[in-house]
């Protein structure tokens, strides 16, 4: 030790470096995901903003979103907004090897909890997203420790630091007040059978400071719970359905479900539940602690009906305690078969395990593990797109709140191209929008409308500090958040889900409505008018060319009710009667179920209709099914249809 490491401090520092490594590596080579776009996108906004959206909306307390805010002050690169959590994830890995000496007062114990938890893919993906769940694994860490070195005798059980880690768990994320009640539950329970020394005054002070420091998270979480009744945190599930949500999100837990090798994540669980058996029997006071607290959180989720959103990364904070069981389990079996020598080797094994089995998921543009939500670049591609629209006098902008607008962020820091549209509405009422309107597909060329802003008529987009929480709202209702109107192509926000609207167009693959010279296809200016609505409620949008040249435009109305059977429904549409001679008919085409081909005067064309329907202020069913589809000159016409009405 006196001027060199050891081969033990030689294993560490590999160990720290690997971990390092593997949550650092091409750290802004994904394109961000859906759930980490939100949580950019919200924390975009004015600290008010993010105040209303939490208590409103969210589950969770506003503390990571404020902290992002802060952060987006200093930059907005993708590597710069996963830092944090990549930072978090390194020093998880020493922490761990603390717990693992506090275990076993081994430093091969330690090595192998820290090896664990450096190369387990579930972290590693928690270290490389801008989420919460890299801080909260941290926490949890800290706080583990500490209450295990408090079983061993070597802390008190109250310590400040131990209480801000509390304060700071439960301002990101609500497990952080489930987690808090675990510890207080472990503590009383081991002092009551006297597992460890009992201090009840410290446990007191300890109880009573943790929860004054959550107490301010507390109130949103049981404001979401027993005042607004959140569907995510109020619907409890049955036993039955807790049961069928847990034993998945479990698989994906232990080994992220890696490759559908069972094999791999069976083992982790098996090491963990016989770590925490044999922390039992030998009376491993430290071991039992860490057992309470992964068991006790777990309970709570159950036993309080919060399975019914679960997944796998919302557990990041039982890390912590189930790799250092595990790693417990694999230091005795190591023990008792006389190989305790070779645990220098385990670390080496676990991370040729981890490459091995397509470690590119979490390094490779084109997947990831959020593969189930698209591509990884797909959201990129879209910026770059939208980017490239620039032209004077356009500016592209996007709706503040719906899953593919989260691209806003991209395309205003990425790419430099596109601002929310609450800013244009007030900062430059002559630009001309590029709307991001709700993709018939995932491709960049189906996204955007573009209308004149200076007749922009949003009636609630701003509330003072509220902002467009209405339209965060109207996202998750499934109602429309901006609808084209009657009065020269002028935009209102609506909510009534009375009718269904032509919501927009697909043109020539770009999905545009353009107004302005020079700036449709060819050349030519187009401008969207409403005709005169035959039925009384009826909507009905012309898309015209500046000659009405035949063949050019369309003009089709829907209007539909909802059958219970078979999840279709009743379309009517009509093309107008009176600018449209040019295509040949005044004719009514009757009722067609969705997803049929619905003859146009066209004749051998068809159109292709996206519906999502609403009533009742929830969504009925979402299709996506082609069921209609324009074609004339060799253009192509892709209507969206919402539930709504101007």
């Amino acid at each position: 030790m006196h001027g060199k490491l050891s081969r033990f401090d030689a294993v560490y520092l590999l160990i720290l470096v690997a971990g390092g490594g593997l949550r650092f590596a091409g750290l802004g080579t994904q394109s961000q995901w859906v759930d980490e776009m939100l949580s950019t996108l919200n924390a975009s906004l004015s600290p008010g903003y993010i105040l209303d959206l939490c208590w409103n909306i969210e589950v969770h307390p506003p503390g990571y979103y404020l902290f992002k805010h802060f952060q987006l002050q200093l930059g907005a690169s993708d590597v710069w907004l996963r830092l944090p959590s990549a930072l978090a994830g390194l020093l998880c890995l020493p922490l761990a090897y603390r717990l693992g000496m506090t275990l076993a007062e081994d430093r091969r114990m330690g090595h192998l909890a820290m090896a664990m938890l450096a190369f387990n893919p579930l972290h590693v993906w928690v270290s490389r997203q801008t989420r919460p769940y890299g801080l909260i694994a941290l926490a949890a860490m800290a706080l583990t420790l500490h209450l295990a070195r408090w079983a061993r005798g070597q802390s008190p059980v109250f310590r400040a630091s131990a209480v801000a880690w509390n304060g700071l768990f439960a301002s990101m994320h609500f497990t952080g007040i489930l987690f808090l009640g675990a510890q207080l539950a472990a503590l009383a329970l081991m002092s009551l059978n006297r597992l460890a020394r009992a201090d009840w005054r410290g446990l007191a002070r300890y109880a009573f400071w943790s929860l004054a420091c959550i107490a301010p998270s507390a109130v949103y979480f049981l404001h979401a719970r027993f005042v607004r009744a959140d569907r995510w945190i109020s619907n409890k599930p049955s036993v039955a359905d807790s049961a069928a949500k847990v034993y998945p999100v479990l698989k994906d837990y232990l080994f992220l479900g890696y490759q559908g090798v069972d094999a791999l994540w069976m083992a982790q669980g098996g090491l963990v539940l016989a770590g925490a058996l044999l922390a039992l029997r030998g009376g491993r006071r430290a071991a039992i602690m860490s057992a309470c607290l992964a068991g006790g959180v777990f309970a709570l989720l159950i036993l309080g009906g919060y399975a019914a959103h679960l997944t796998c990364t919302h557990l990041s904070f039982l890390l912590p305690a189930s790799t250092v069981l595990a790693a417990y389990a694999a230091h005795r079996f190591l023990e008792r078969a006389g190989a305790a020598r070779v645990t220098a080797a385990v670390p080496v094994a676990l991370l040729t395990a981890f490459l091995v089995m397509d470690a590119r998921i979490f390094y490779s543009p084109e997947r990831s593990p959020a593969d189930l939500y698209g591509p990884a670049d797909r959201y990129r591609a879209m910026a770059g797109f939208l980017a490239g629209l620039q032209a004077p006098g356009v500016v592209p902008a996007f709706d503040d709140q719906t899953d593919a607008s989260a691209v806003l962020w991209y395309g205003e820091r990425l790419n430099g191209g596109g601002r929310v549209l609450g800013e244009l509405t007030e900062r430059d009422p002559e630009a001309l929008l590029c709307y991001f309107a709700k993709p018939t597909n995932w491709r960049a060329t189906d996204c955007c409308i573009v209308h004149k802003q200076s007749g922009l008529d949003l009636p609630f987009l701003h509330q003072g500090r509220v902002g467009s929480l209405d339209l965060y709202f109207r996202k998750y209702r499934r109602e429309p958040v901006i609808v084209l109107r009657a009065g020269d192509g002028a935009a209102s926000v609506t909510a009534n889900p009375d009718n269904v609207l032509v919501r927009a167009l697909d043109f020539r693959g770009l999905s545009v409505i353009l107004e302005g010279a020079g700036l449709g296809p060819n050349g030519k200016t187009f401008y969207l008018s409403p005709s005169q609505a035959l039925i009384p409620g009826e909507c009905v949008f012309r898309f015209d060319s500046e000659a009405a040249a035949p063949g050019t435009a369309l003009a089709v109305e829907a209007r539909g009710s909802l059958l219970r059977e078979g999840n279709s429904m009743e379309m009517l549409y009509r093309v107008d009667s009176g600018a449209w001679q040019v295509l040949g008919s005044a004719r009514h085409l009757g009722e067609h179920r969705l997803g049929g081909q619905v003859p146009l005067p066209l004749g051998r064309h068809a159109v292709d209709v996206k519906v999502v329907l609403v009533f009742g202020g929830r969504s009925a069913f979402t299709m996506y099914e082609p069921a209609t589809q324009a074609r004339f000159h060799g253009v192509t016409a892709s209507l969206e249809v919402v539930g709504g009405t101007p």
